[in-house]
Formats: C-alpha cells, sequence, structure tokens
C-alpha cells in the first residue's frame, strides 16, 4: 500500500512537472510569435544612425598614449573624482584630469 501512495505522488509531481513546461513552452511561442505595434512616437522620431564608427588614426593615437600611461595613470582617468574629494597630493601622484605625456 506504501508503495502505491509513493507511485501516485511521484506520478502526479511528474505529471505537474510535464504540464508546467509544456505550459512554459506554449507561452514563451506565443510571446515570441508576437510582432511589437508601432507606437505613435515611432511615426514622428526620425531613425538615428548613431552606431560608434571607427576611426584607424583615433585607434592609433589611443593606442599611443596608453601605452606611455602608468596603471595608476589609467584608473585616475577612468575615476575622474570630484575636486573636493581629493588632495593636492593626489593630484600630483595620479594626474586627474591631465593628459599623460
Amino acid at each position: 500500500m506504501r508503495k502505491s501512495i509513493i507511485a501516485k505522488v511521484v506520478t502526479g509531481a511528474l505529471v505537474g512537472v510535464l504540464v508546467s513546461a509544456c505550459s512554459a513552452e506554449k507561452d514563451a511561442a506565443s510571446v515570441e510569435s508576437v510582432e511589437p505595434t508601432p507606437s505613435k512616437a515611432s511615426a514622428v522620431w526620425p531613425k538615428l544612425d548613431i552606431e560608434v564608427k571607427s576611426n584607424p588614426a583615433v585607434e592609433t593615437k589611443v593606442e599611443e598614449i596608453l601605452s606611455t600611461m602608468t596603471v595608476e595613470q589609467k584608473i585616475a582617468q577612468m575615476i575622474q573624482p570630484e575636486i573636493r574629494n581629493i588632495t593636492v597630493e593626489d593630484m600630483r601622484k595620479y594626474g586627474f584630469g591631465k593628459e599623460p605625456g
């Protein structure tokens, strides 16, 4: 008797999992097939071409500058702290806001 109860529980759980999986798969399929409706704004605003274009001359200059910088200088350029949060010694040591060279 105990085995039949366990079998019923396990079978019921498996059926529940399968039904849930099928339901989720059906929901995912229906979401993928839905075409977005154009909004009123898309009719007014132009489509912009704002992709950053690669410029070999700029890339060469950037590589040249980066090759001369220390790790501390690179970090200082990325951080750019507020003037009220650094000391003059920090400025001299790390060169915040200063172009290397």
